[in-house]
């Protein structure tokens, strides 16, 4: 799976005024099957500073997050509150 980070935002506490919290890392996926993954994971700064000094860095660290996700949410119990679109409640 390919991960092109598509942009680097920086999140801040109480505006642009007050302290950086963390950073959002926007991404895109391509694979050779027929599913495409794109959005966005929140690290923290010592996340990106160590990840930082290439852009293979901070694929790989959304590469492990996307993967931990997904892996979670396979695990989940059924009827976590998940639902695909066009799921009907009884």
């Amino acid at each position: 799976m390919e991960i092109t980070i598509t942009s680097i935002n920086f999140v801040y506490q109480n505006g642009l005024s007050g302290a950086i919290t963390g950073v959002r890392l926007s991404f895109n996926t391509s694979t050779e099957r027929t599913y495409v993954t794109s959005g966005y994971i929140t690290i923290t700064l010592m996340e990106y500073f160590a990840s930082a000094t290439s852009m293979e860095g901070l694929s790989d660290i959304v590469r492990e997050k996307l993967i931990a996700d997904l892996e979670e949410t396979a695990s989940a119990p059924a009827g976590d509150g998940l639902t695909v679109e066009g799921d009907v409640e009884a």
